[in-house]
């Protein structure tokens, strides 16, 4: 077998099939919250799953966070910031303010890329940049997931 023969079974061996999917990312602020307290977030994969407060890659995958944004103003009724945190223990991401991640701003920031490998925990902390007002708020983005799978 020729050298060629060789390398094209090896990237056979390790072609992936590559899912994109959307997560939903909510977090309450509740009623009279001080302003700067650390909340968690929840993180919808699947709607028939429901929310949670933290994911784990399954075996054979791996993900990549690639793109954070907001639909509008009115998901972020409260000015809050997310912390990205990888195995319980490891900052990978902090944002800007996500009122700035607007979809139809067209000098949207965009946020440096997340690999996740399989195992790998991931939980998403928010911030509330001021006071919650007199009624519990909840705030929504959305991340963009490529699931790598083996």
């Amino acid at each position: 077998m020729s050298v060629l023969g060789l390398f094209k079974g090896a990237a056979a061996a390790k072609r992936r099939t590559v899912y994109e999917q959307y997560a939903q990312i909510t977090v309450t602020i509740p009623a009279n919250q001080p302003a700067n307290s650390v909340l968690q977030a929840n993180i919808t994969l699947d709607p028939l799953e429901g929310a949670r407060a933290s994911v784990t890659v399954p075996k054979g995958e791996t993900w990549i966070l690639s793109d954070l944004y907001i639909r509008s103003s009115s998901d972020v009724p409260v000015e809050t910031k997310l912390i990205f945190v990888k195995n319980d223990r490891e900052n990978v991401l902090d944002t800007q303010p996500l009122s700035v991640y607007v979809v139809t701003n067209p000098s949207r920031p965009l946020i440096t890329p997340i690999t996740l490998q399989e195992g790998e925990k991931l939980t998403i902390r928010a911030i509330n940049l001021v006071a919650g007002p007199a009624t519990a708020q909840t705030v929504t983005a959305f991340i963009k997931l490529q699931r790598l799978v083996s």
